[in-house]
């Protein structure tokens, strides 16, 4: 289920997911959001889409801009959240080889391979 806000439901909004007659599923404002969060993650939808759906399933304006508008933050957040886990990663990864590089360095002098000259 979503994890941010989404204020109050009220009770005389609910939305069609599907427009067929005999499977209507009324939905509340969160899971709406949620199922539009699944389809732009998976990348099938982009944002101006799902403003386009929910204007052709005679949504009210007011919805339409809150549940875009959550549907972009949500979104933006996970993209954020990927993008800096990925720059800690590469960063612990350089530190990394950086450590191992001077651990082997410094091994190599212990025995003599690499000649340290007094330099002191």
């Amino acid at each position: 289920m979503l994890t941010i806000g989404v204020g109050k439901i009220s009770k005389w909004w609910h939305y069609r997911l599907n427009c067929n007659a005999t499977a209507v599923n009324y939905m509340s404002r969160a899971k709406v959001v949620d199922h539009y969060i699944q389809k732009v993650t998976e990348g099938g939808l982009e944002i101006d889409q799902v403003r386009k759906e929910l204007v052709a399933n005679n949504v009210d304006e007011h919805e339409i801009r809150i549940i875009v508008r959550l549907v972009d933050r949500e979104v933006q957040r996970r993209m954020y959240t990927t993008t800096t886990n990925s720059k800690a990663n590469g960063l612990v990864g350089v530190g990394l080889v950086l450590t191992i590089v001077g651990g082997g360095i410094t091994a190599l002098t212990y025995p003599g391979a690499i000649n340290m000259v007094v330099h002191f």
